[in-house]
């Protein structure tokens, strides 16, 4: 019995189901069926019993599940209360990002923590939110940052920003992005955006129903960059949150118009397992994301004179 067994076997029980514990770890529903039968077979005995309404744990399952998350949770705080003994906030953080946020926080907090924590090793999983939540409860990622997920148990989230979706199309006109479009308006212009259920894409369906409007999606991407190069191209435009948007279209021939009637607000959250707590290096890392997001909404609201005046001084203080 290993480690990547007993998560898989909890994220099975926890979600009533292989079918949702695969979408939630982002594991091969064969792949996860194998090692949970590999399991019984090596234990001798059965965990689960599997029927057309779910599954739910024998004796045995329940015993192994709940023994199972103490262990899990206690050998990765010990492990981690050791390295925080130490003087230097040293370690590796997982830490989880969607791709639209990815594209703009990855590098320069990266480059941050670098700075900073020079014993702070970062690696970043691009992911859409509801997947990021199931990698934190699994133990695969430390911390994320996620859209408007609802409360899920076993997770902390702290909020971080509250933040609106944007209309993002190729520079044709001299439109500066200070007019807003109706999302009467975008319902007729060809649109690319992520497969569902990416929550921002999501959200836009849901608020697209309660108008009567189908949305006109010509393509389907998951690579923001892909995204943004067909929208470049004239292919379509997009949906993208303000903080991303506001950070893109200053870098590319793009223009971003706030969507409204009706707005489309999102949060942005920070999370991770309420079983374990953040080491020292997570923290770390955490606070500086968190300080991230707060200037880059801040940047968003600032008149741009104010802003170039806020950049250079940004670059003077190493941030």
């Amino acid at each position: 019995m290993n480690f990547r067994q007993l998560r898989y076997f909890i994220q099975v029980v926890e979600n009533g189901s292989f079918t949702k514990a695969s979408e939630t770890i982002g594991v091969a529903q064969p792949s996860l069926g194998y090692q949970l039968r590999k399991l019984e077979d090596e234990l001798g005995v059965q965990l689960l019993i599997r029927s057309s309404y779910g599954i739910r744990t024998t004796a045995a399952g329940r015993m192994l599940f709940d023994r199972g998350r103490e262990i899990i949770g206690d050998t990765v705080a010990l492990k981690q209360q050791i390295i925080d003994m130490g003087e230097v906030t040293r370690g590796q953080v997982a830490l989880g990002l969607p791709p639209s946020l990815a594209v703009v926080l990855a590098i320069p907090l990266i480059d941050l923590a670098h700075r900073e924590f020079s014993a702070v090793s970062i690696s970043i999983t691009e992911e859409m939110s509801n997947m990021l939540c199931g990698l934190v409860l699994c133990g695969d990622l430390d911390l994320a940052l996620v859209y408007s997920t609802p409360p899920t148990r076993g997770l902390r989230r702290k909020r971080l920003a509250s933040d609106h979706l944007c209309f993002v199309s190729a520079r044709k006109t001299k439109d500066d992005g200070t007019t807003p479009i109706t999302f009467d308006e975008i319902a007729r212009t060809p649109l690319i955006l992520p497969r569902k259920p990416q929550r921002l894409r999501q959200l836009a369906e849901d608020a697209a129903r309660k108008r009567g409007i189908q949305l006109n999606v010509v393509f389907e991407m998951q690579s923001i960059n892909m995204i943004l190069r067909l929208v470049e191209t004239g292919h379509g435009a997009t949906l993208m949150p303000s903080m991303a948007s506001a950070k893109l279209t200053r870098e590319a021939a793009l223009v971003s118009r706030k969507l409204v009637d009706p707005v489309i607000n999102h949060s942005l959250s920070l999370i991770y397992a309420d079983s374990r707590p953040l080491p020292r290096a997570g923290q770390a890392v955490a606070a500086l994301a968190e300080a991230m997001v707060g200037q880059e909404m801040q940047a968003i609201s600032t008149p741009a004179p104010a802003l170039r005046h806020r950049k250079k001084r940004w670059r003077q203080n190493n941030f």
